[in-house]
């Protein structure tokens, strides 16, 4: 009951989903100054509008975000496509926890089709699982609150928050450091762009955080680039693990202007 109402009362009022494929965002961000524009390049400036500039700030300077200046419009950022948290990785980032409990039985399960399915000698690369968990989760919808890693994998279905949490798991199961990542997605596209709150995973592996999605953005045809803004991570995998949303919600952006 707990995690329920505190999802509720973050959310309330923030879902405005449009009718494209499920499982993608959470909600939409007003994004202006997209059109007609070709995202061919590996950077994107973006203005930030948001009610606590400051906040905003802070936290970005936990990132790898490029943050230059706050003008009259907002705070003006550089993103790069695999802009992540800074820092090493913790020790529960690589464990079974309330949230990403991956010693469950339904995750188990998952876990030993994953390994039976697989044709390499070598281990699991975290590309392979991402995809994984993508193809598993057959039920992309948002009826869901926001489901730990053993319910996902009796589900199978869910939204990004579902996609995240149990490709974290299953992650952590094959060895690798994982987290939730909260922020914002750009997807830039010349038949149309739009910006969302979103959530996907930091995985640790070759001396460096790197992002993987297991919603898989980029597999759509008409996508060309997408840029992802971390805002908060997952740092409770507790009980109260819902309220970890509470600081997404504080900091996210009212609307995105793409620089000319």
């Amino acid at each position: 009951m707990f995690r329920w109402t505190a999802f509720c009362l973050v959310f309330l009022g923030m879902f405005a989903h449009a009718d494209s494929e499920p499982g993608l965002y959470l909600y939409e961000i007003e994004l202006v100054g997209a059109d007609d524009k070709t995202f061919s390049g590996r950077s994107l400036a973006v203005d930030l509008v948001a009610e606590d500039l400051d906040r905003l700030t802070e936290a970005l300077a936990g990132t790898t975000v490029d943050v230059q200046s706050a003008g009259e419009r907002g705070l003006r950022v550089t993103l790069n496509g695999e802009d992540h948290f800074k820092g090493q990785p913790d020790a529960h980032l690589a464990s079974s926890t309330w949230v990403m409990d991956f010693d469950e039985p339904s995750v188990q399960s998952l876990l030993e089709t994953l390994w039976e399915s697989s044709t390499k000698d070598e281990d699991l690369a975290p590309g392979d699982v991402t995809r994984f968990t993508f193809d598993q989760i057959d039920d992309k919808h948002y009826r869901t609150g926001f489901d730990i890693a053993s319910q996902v994998a009796t589900s199978l279905s869910g939204d990004c928050t579902e996609h995240a949490v149990l490709n974290a798991a299953l992650v952590r199961a094959n060895g690798y450091p994982a987290r939730v990542v909260f922020g914002v997605m750009l997807i830039m596209s010349e038949q149309g762009s739009m910006a969302a709150g979103h959530a996907w995973n930091e995985i640790f592996y070759d001396d460096r955080w790197q992002v993987h999605d297991a919603t898989l953005p980029l597999e759509s045809d008409d996508v060309d680039r997408v840029f992802y803004l971390p805002l908060s991570y997952m740092t409770d995998e507790g009980p109260g693990y819902a309220m970890e949303m509470m600081e997404f919600a504080f900091l996210r952006p009212q609307k995105v202007y793409v620089v000319e």
